[in-house]
């Protein structure tokens, strides 16, 4: 459960070479690299993955251990799930529905009941959510098909354990806080489906009423008995002196025996020390040699974790903010251990408990603790190669600055192309009615007038008479009148006509020549659109070329950044491979120059607390027979009323006793919980 997460983590590799490595965030792609084939020489360097879970199943002190299973690609891995399930109170073995047992797996399963006499498996069959009933396939079908396989392996065995059916896959999506939109009553449906919790519930009965569990609740019941008959042996020694049953004269010599001792064991210091400094030299070397391991353990750790930082930053920012504190509280923690290992095994030495000697010599401050209170924070990537952002920035403002200038023109003539061409349109139009209006000018020029119009009238005229007669008739009376056919023109129409087309002459060459004058303005106030056009694409190319060469220019820099970036990178990896390997000699050779300080001090409090421990032990014992001396003397007064208590004594320490044995046989009459089997 995760609340045995000494540090809150989410998981902790335990590596084959002692290492162990803090995980604070867990995911599928996590526990892959730790436990797959996925990650880097797995088999060969991790030993196990403990992930730490908020689970309800988890919560009195239960663990789930996946095991490497039958068929580890790694030497040993049966041995070691051999092992895992002889040490556990339950095991597991799952088989799938669509591969329901191997010989393999047969044989291994007959191996553990028969040889090994292993009654703790439950048979799982998973996946039955992938039956098939439309094709006639039922749970029952597929669970009686694989008792009849492993009959027919093994016609000799009478009887399986039962077989649980589920689905795993229906009983975690029913449970999963993500499928909370879906109803309470679809969910409950989907668990009830997958048949986990009937698996479960007979899980955790086992589990609280198995075989081991009863073993385990036996112990303080065995203590207390122990106990019992330990002060129960001091009580009939006292009842053996009041009743006159002990000989004074021997209680005598056996306190001088015991005074005798107490004076050789002050003679025995030398003796005990060379013992001592022996036993404590043995086990201080392992100590030397276990932190040394450790140390350089670490240092490899942090290390090898180099090799994930791609970025420089990145890894700066990690060695100067985290580095530090990261190496020294693995150090830290690895020093503990050691030193708890220690401490364990000199108190194996001396069979006494020596923590408050060990207290009062302030020997918590080991010299690695020490060696951190002087220790001159170091500054990273001080002496890196910079990578000349500055020089890079100025020249692509440069290009920037070209490219939008060029952007300008390009937007500018791009104004120009449509002013021009709404000109040309213009002068276009303008073209196209000075052509209607030439044409019109043709039309007027070439317009026919009307015809004059000719008639006859009669017209009286004077006429001379002829003769000297007529020539004095003339004179008398004047010319004759004479009537005449006379021919007459009318060209009053026509020349209304040429008048009418004069004026349409004139008012249209004034409109042409303002028109053309209007052209004429046009033409010369701008250029033309095949000018600016071409002008446009010009710049257009500029663009294109300047933006290839700035991306070349970029691509450049991008190049230039990452090499010097790659530089710099493997710099400071150097630098924080040679801080951490200096720090790891440093470190080793404090413990070995502590080392014979720390030998000398405790074989000093060893041999005092051996010397102390043997001393309060026979004092113990004197101090016993002188109060059985003392309640020998004194017997005669009161012994009445001294047998009686004694005896009250006595059925107070049988009242527990029996109380106890009492307890250990109804645990022993309690049914154990077993599995059931199915008869073959």
């Amino acid at each position: 459960h995760k609340s045995v997460a000494s540090e809150g983590e989410e998981g902790r590799v335990y590596y084959n070479d002692g290492r162990e490595k803090i995980l604070e965030k867990v995911d599928k792609d996590i526990i892959d690299q730790y436990v797959s084939t996925k990650g880097e020489n797995v088999a060969e360097n991790i030993r196990k993955l403990d992930l730490y879970l908020d689970s309800d199943f988890l919560k009195d002190g239960v663990s789930i251990v996946d095991s490497p299973g039958l068929n580890g690609i790694k030497e040993g891995h049966r041995e070691i799930t051999e092992e895992q399930i002889k040490k556990s109170h339950a095991c597991i073995f799952l088989f799938t529905n669509e591969h329901p047992g191997s010989r393999s797996e047969f044989e291994f399963i007959k191996e553990l009941r028969e040889k090994m006499k292993v009654k703790t498996i439950f048979f799982v069959l998973n996946k039955i959510d992938v039956i098939k009933p439309e094709e006639g396939e039922t749970v029952e079908i597929v669970m009686e098909n694989l008792r009849d396989s492993f009959k027919k392996e093994f016609p000799d065995t009478e009887s399986l354990p039962e077989i649980w059916p589920l689905s795993a896959r229906d009983a975690l999506n029913a449970r999963d806080p993500r499928e909370q939109g879906i109803a309470r009553d679809k969910l409950l449906q989907l668990e009830g489906k997958s048949r986990i919790q009937d698996f479960e519930s007979r899980l955790m009965q086992f589990l609280t009423c198995g075989q081991k569990t009863r073993d385990i609740f036996m112990v303080p019941i065995d203590r207390i008995r122990g106990l019992v008959e330990e002060i129960k042996d001091t009580y009939n020694q006292e009842r053996a002196v009041l009743e006159g049953r002990t000989d004074t004269e021997e209680i005598k010599k056996q306190i001088e025996e015991l005074q005798q001792k107490i004076d050789e064991e002050e003679g025995r210091g030398k003796s005990h020390q060379r013992e001592v400094k022996r036993a404590v030299g043995k086990i201080n070397k392992e100590l030397a040699s276990e932190l040394e391991e450790k140390i350089e353990n670490i240092v490899n750790e942090i290390i090898e974790n180099l090799k994930h930082y791609e970025d420089t930053a990145e890894l700066e920012g990690y060695a100067n903010n985290s580095l530090e504190e990261e190496f020294f509280k693995k150090i830290g923690k690895a020093e503990n251990r050691c030193y708890e290992s220690f401490f364990e095994k000199i108190q194996d030495v001396v069979d006494e408990e020596i923590e408050d000697a060990l207290n009062e010599a302030n020997l918590e401050n080991s010299s690695v603790k020490m060696r951190r209170d002087q220790y001159d924070r170091k500054v990273f990537g001080e002496h890196l190669q910079k990578v000349g952002l500055d020089g890079m920035d100025r020249r692509k403002e440069e290009r920037r600055r070209e490219l939008e200038e060029l952007r300008r023109q390009q937007e500018s003539l791009e104004k120009d192309c449509k002013a021009a061409e709404r000109i040309e349109n213009k002068i276009k139009k303008l073209e196209e009615e000075i052509k209607e209006d030439e044409e019109k000018i043709d039309e007027i020029k070439n317009s026919s007038l009307p015809k004059i119009q000719c008639y006859f009238e009669d017209e009286e005229i004077e006429v001379a008479r002829g003769g000297l007669l007529g020539f004095v008739g003339n004179i008398l009376v004047g010319k004759r009148t004479k009537t005449v056919r006379v021919r007459k023109v009318d060209d009053s129409e026509r020349k209304e006509e040429e008048a009418r087309r004069d004026k349409d002459f004139e008012e249209r060459m004034k409109l042409k020549e303002a028109k053309e004058k209007e052209k004429n303005q046009y033409l010369q106030s701008c250029r033309s659109f095949d000018e600016i056009d071409y002008e446009r694409w010009k710049v257009d190319e500029k663009i294109v070329r300047k933006e290839k060469e700035d991306e070349e220019e970029r691509k450049g820099d991008i190049k230039r950044i990452e090499e010097i970036e790659k530089k710099n990178l493997k710099k400071l990896k150097r630098e924080v491979v040679e801080w951490c390997e200096d720090q790891g000699d440093e470190l080793k050779d404090e413990v070995s120059k502590h080392r014979k300080e720390l030998e000398k001090t405790i074989t000093e409090l060893v041999v005092a607390n051996i010397q102390e421990g043997v001393r309060r032990a026979i004092l113990k014992e004197k101090d016993e027979m002188e109060r059985l001396l003392e309640v020998q003397r004194n017997a005669e007064n009161g012994l009445r009323e001294k047998l009686q208590l004694l005896e009250e004594k006595e059925n107070r320490l049988s009242a527990i006793y029996n109380e106890a044995v009492d307890l250990g046989n109804e645990l022993e009459m309690e049914s154990v919980d077993v599995l059931e089997e199915v008869s073959l």
